[in-house]
């Protein structure tokens, strides 16, 4: 930032590193109706405790139609959606995650 007035000059500048909250792992096992896809959350930013964290998923199945899940934590700061072909149903799905951290 700068600025400039009649009887003076100043600059200030700031630099800033972002952390990612998040590291994300997909596995994928087996096929057709024997086929399971698991997503993998840890926490990465030390500055989020991951004691209240709360995760959740919405997924949309092939019909379209969403269902919202809370996530509960397999250890503190690590979650794991499963989505398994022979209890959702083969087809396209979309998950969105979301991570609120007080």
């Amino acid at each position: 930032m700068s600025a400039n007035g009649k009887t003076f000059q100043r600059q200030m500048r700031q630099h800033i590193t972002l952390t990612a909250p998040l590291a994300m792992e997909l596995t994928g096992t087996g096929t057709g109706k024997d086929s399971r896809y698991e997503i993998h959350a840890t926490l990465l930013n030390p500055n989020l405790n991951a004691h209240t964290a709360a995760f959740f998923a919405t997924i949309t199945g092939p019909d379209g139609q969403d269902t919202v899940e809370t996530v509960p934590p397999s250890s503190p700061g690590h979650w794991r959606v499963t989505l398994d072909a022979a209890r959702t149903g083969e087809g396209v799905y979309e998950v969105k995650l979301r991570l609120e951290a007080p």
